[in-house]
């Protein structure tokens, strides 16, 4: 279960207050500062299949809005790509077979189904790679909460401070008082550690592809 970013949920609410006055002869002076904290839960529940690169592809999309001006690109990703990587590899491996087929006269039909296999793995492997240089390093540096009970949850930050601060000589009947008060707010998107572990997973598949299809094109040389 995943987390879009529409819709609000639950908020949670804190605040904080501080106090601290002086006084010498008939001059008091202090100042107080109070602060209050509100978190909100933000995005509609969507459901993902068990799978590392649209859950991968998913977050990538849904960061998008906390990195303005970053083109974070997606894996490229088809139902079928398992079973190309499969195609990819046997291809590799009978590389030798097909070349000598091609002496026959059907043999060069299985050589050319054979290379446009592997061009378009290669063309695939490397927008991959791409991926895992360019967009997922900035993916993991969204933060991280174990106790997040969804992979990916967003989240609206709203901060209201008010500080005062007042001195007053009460034989001169003279009193100074300013209050200074601002708001500020932030949104971010968490993971929990499972969001994270699909991350990897797609990060590391990747390179496990690739690796896998240099070691058989050289088992097959």
């Amino acid at each position: 279960m995943a987390f879009q970013s529409r819709g609000n949920y639950g908020t949670l609410q804190a605040e904080s207050t501080n106090a601290e006055v002086y006084q010498v002869g008939g001059v008091t002076a202090g100042q107080a500062s109070r602060t209050e904290v509100s978190v909100r839960e933000t995005g509609n529940r969507v459901t993902i299949p068990n799978n590392p690169y649209l859950y991968a592809n998913f977050f990538i999309v849904q960061s998008r809005a906390y990195f303005p001006g970053r083109a974070l690109k997606k894996y490229v990703y088809f139902r079928g790509l398992n079973t190309l990587f499969c195609l990819h590899l046997f291809s590799l491996l009978g590389l030798p077979f097909f070349l000598i087929c091609t002496l026959h006269s059907a043999g060069w039909f299985f050589t050319f189904a054979a290379l446009t296999v592997d061009i378009i793995a290669f063309l695939i492997y490397s927008q991959h790679l791409y991926i895992n240089f360019t967009t997922i390093p900035w993916l993991l540096k969204l933060p991280v909460i174990p106790e997040q009970r969804l992979t990916n949850n967003h989240y609206v930050i709203d901060i209201a401070t008010l500080d005062t601060a007042f001195i007053a000589a009460r034989e001169a009947g003279v009193g100074v008082n300013i209050t200074v008060g601002g708001t500020a707010k932030l949104k971010i998107m968490a993971f929990n550690q499972k969001g994270i572990n699909y991350i990897r997973s797609a990060h590391n598949r990747a390179y496990l592809y690739i690796s896998l299809a240099v070691t058989a094109g050289f088992w097959s040389l």
